[in-house]
C-alpha cells in the first residue's frame, strides 16, 4: 500500500535543499540500474512505495526534473521482465489510482518548462513517460481505469499533447527525409563532397532518432486506441 503523506510537507522537508533531493532520485535510480535494489526482500517495493508517495503531491515535488528522475526510476522497472519487480507497478488500489494520474498530469505539465532549452527538456521528460504508460496499457487494471477516467481533462490534456507530438514527430521524419533526398541528388563540386557526407551522416542520425521517437509515442497511441471507447 502506498503510504499517505500530509497533503501540506513539513516545515522541515520544505527547508531541505533542492539538491539533495534531486540526489537521493537520481542515485535511487541509478542503484536500480546496477542491481542493487533487490526485489526478493521487498527492498525495490518500499522505494517504489516512497517515490510514489511523493510523486503524487506536487507540493513535494515541484522541480519537474526531479519529479523525471522518478518517472525513469518506475520506466526501468516497467522494462524488466514480468516478475522482477514490476507487478508492483500494477497495484489497483495504489499505483495505478494515485501515480498513474500523476504522471499523466507531468506529461502535460512539461508542455511548457520556462526554459531555454524547453524543447529537448520536454522531449527528454516524456520518453519514460512513454515507456511508463505503454507498459501500463499492457495489464488490465490500467486498461480498466482509463475506461474509467478517459472523460477527465487531464486525460483529455495527456491525449492531445501526445497527438500533437507524434503528429510533429511525423513531420520531422519527412523533414529530415526530404533534406537527405534533396542533398543525395545535388550535384556539388568535389571540394565540398566531403561536408556534403558529413551532412548527410547528420541527418541519417537525426531520422533515425526521430524514428525511435515516433515509435514510442505510435506505440502508446495504439495501446490506447486498441481498448478505448
Amino acid at each position: 500500500m502506498t503510504k499517505k503523506v500530509p497533503a501540506r510537507p513539513p516545515i522541515a522537508y520544505q527547508r531541505l535543499p533542492e539538491y539533495i533531493l534531486s540526489s537521493c532520485a537520481k542515485l535511487i535510480f541509478f542503484y536500480h540500474q546496477v542491481g542493487l535494489l533487490r526485489n526478493s526482500n521487498n527492498e525495490l517495493f518500499e522505494f517504489i512505495q516512497m517515490d510514489s508517495s511523493l510523486f503524487m503531491n506536487k507540493k513535494y515535488i515541484r522541480n519537474p526534473m526531479i519529479a523525471k528522475e522518478i518517472v525513469q526510476f518506475f520506466a526501468s522497472i516497467a522494462r524488466e521482465p514480468m516478475g522482477r519487480g514490476n507487478c508492483h507497478l500494477i497495484v489497483t488500489d495504489t499505483v495505478i489510482e494515485e501515480v498513474y494520474p500523476a504522471v499523466v498530469e507531468f506529461f502535460s505539465r512539461v508542455e511548457k518548462t520556462g526554459s531555454h532549452t524547453e524543447y529537448y527538456d520536454k522531449m527528454n521528460m516524456r520518453t519514460p513517460c512513454l515507456l511508463l504508460m505503454e507498459f501500463w496499457m499492457q495489464h488490465r487494471e490500467c486498461r480498466d481505469y482509463f475506461i474509467k477516467h478517459y472523460k477527465d481533462q487531464e486525460n483529455a490534456n495527456f491525449l492531445y499533447f501526445l497527438l500533437s507530438d507524434l503528429t510533429f514527430y511525423i513531420q520531422n521524419c519527412f523533414g529530415e527525409i526530404s533534406q537527405l533526398n534533396e542533398s543525395i541528388s545535388q550535384d556539388d563540386t568535389r571540394s565540398k563532397h566531403f561536408n556534403i557526407q558529413k551532412d548527410n551522416e547528420s541527418i541519417r542520425r537525426n531520422i533515425k532518432s526521430e524514428f525511435s521517437t515516433v515509435r514510442d509515442y505510435f506505440n502508446l497511441v495504439t495501446a490506447n486506441a486498441s481498448f478505448a471507447p
